[in-house]
């Protein structure tokens, strides 16, 4: 059975049969001027000239057998008190408006809820299950525009599947009808995708200011936007209060993100700048980045020194012993270290290396605790000084290893 939709002013209503088309027709409720479209129209058109019901306005002829009465003389009838001097011309049919402005804050509602969370939520997953996945899009910040508002159109599909609307249009009366006999779930993604080409251009800078203005003009000038095209029509008519309050929402929503924006820029700012720690065995100082931090000393371990870098994986364990004599192998002092070594498996012989001109050792291992974890243990002897840097890192990125390498530079550059 085919269905159609009509529109009754700014109301967009169906789906409903042929059958009440026309009784809507006969009651008077569809004028000849009103607006109807089913599935497989280009788009809407006017239904007093659509041939399917063009009949429906078409006055019958007199019923056979029945005479109409007779005119009127002329003395019975009466003229018209002054006739008008212009012809009266009918009004223009103008298509019916396709709101934009309701569309435009419901999705912007959306955007600005669902991509927070949904970032927040896949950066917390990372960590804990995917470390080479965070420090991806650590590493690679400038990608995450494009990731994460197609990821967002899926969300948005998926509500649409599920609960027939999204936050963002259940809140400014919007509604997107699917096909009645499309598959729901392929139908918004596939919408989804559209609107992700024709009005945000790929993301593209600039581009999409473009692609946005497009779609507006369509629906301003009553035409569908490119991706409803040979779709049910877009209910978009709120009234003022629900109207003023979505753009008082959308206001507060991007109110927040701008703080948290702003706090990320903070971080990022972080990120480039440094710090001075004071080795307390040396007095020496090193140059370190702002984001390690240092935490409180382990009291089990004399002169032991623990900083954490959170965003990026990564923790260091600095700790000095002074020896019973001089001149200790540092390869045999390596191996002493080792064996006491807890929670971590090493997984490399010791390799020799010279940090700041004092020979020392290093070799590789993993966290017995974390599988993720990888460890790099350094050994240095200064004289009578060993002074030991483990390092546990998570994700194994080109910007962690040069981070590492710094730091460990640093750190044993307050040994002498």
């Amino acid at each position: 059975m085919t269905v159609w939709y009509y529109a009754v002013g700014q109301e967009r209503e169906g789906p409903v049969s042929e059958d009440k088309i026309r009784d809507l027709i006969t009651g008077g409720t569809i004028t000849r001027d009103a607006y109807i479209w089913r599935d497989g129209m280009a788009d809407w058109e006017i239904v007093g000239t659509h041939p399917e019901f063009s009949d429906a306005f078409v006055t019958p002829p007199p019923i056979a057998g029945v005479t109409p009465p007779p005119l009127p003389s002329r003395s019975q009838r009466t003229e018209p008190a002054q006739a008008p001097s212009e012809p009266v011309q009918p009004e223009p049919v103008s298509a019916p408006r396709l709101r934009a402005w309701p569309r435009f804050w419901a999705r912007m509602f959306d955007l600005l809820l669902i991509a927070p969370l949904l970032s927040t939520g896949i950066v917390a997953a990372s960590v804990l299950y995917a470390p080479h996945l965070y420090m991806m899009f650590v590493t690679y910040e400038f990608l995450w525009g494009f990731i994460i508002t197609p990821l967002v159109g899926f969300v948005l599909a998926v509500l649409m599947a599920l609960f027939g609307n999204t936050p963002g249009k259940a809140i400014l009366g919007v509604r997107v009808p699917a096909p009645p006999q499309a598959n729901r779930f392929l139908f918004y993604v596939k919408r989804e995708l559209k609107v992700w080409f024709w009005a945000f251009a790929l993301g593209m800078p600039v581009v999409f200011l473009i692609t946005f203005a497009a779609q507006y003009w369509r629906l301003a000038t009553g035409r569908p936007a490119v991706y409803d095209q040979r779709n049910p029509p877009v209910i978009a008519n709120p009234g003022k209060l629900r109207f003023t309050l979505g753009i008082a929402l959308v206001a507060i929503l991007f109110t927040a993100n701008a703080v948290w924006w702003r706090v990320q820029e903070k971080a990022e700012v972080d990120r480039t700048a440094t710090q001075y720690w004071v080795n307390p065995v040396t007095g020496n100082t090193a140059t370190i980045k702002k984001y390690w931090e240092r935490l409180p000393d382990d009291p089990e371990i004399q002169n032991a020194f623990i900083f954490v870098a959170r965003h990026l994986l990564m923790e260091g364990l600095f700790s000095h012993l002074e020896l019973p004599a001089e001149n200790v192998d540092p390869r045999l002092y390596a191996a002493f270290y080792a064996a006491r070594l807890k929670n971590v498996t090493l997984t490399s012989d010791w390799e020799p290396v010279v940090i700041n001109r004092v020979r020392g050792f290093r070799a590789n291992g993993v966290s017995i605790k974390d599988a993720n974890q990888l460890v790099e243990v350094t050994v240095v002897v200064d004289g009578r000084d060993a002074w030991r840097l483990v390092m546990f890192t998570e994700g194994g990125s080109n910007l962690q290893t040069s981070e590492r390498e710094a730091f460990v530079h640093e750190l044993f550059g307050t040994a002498r």
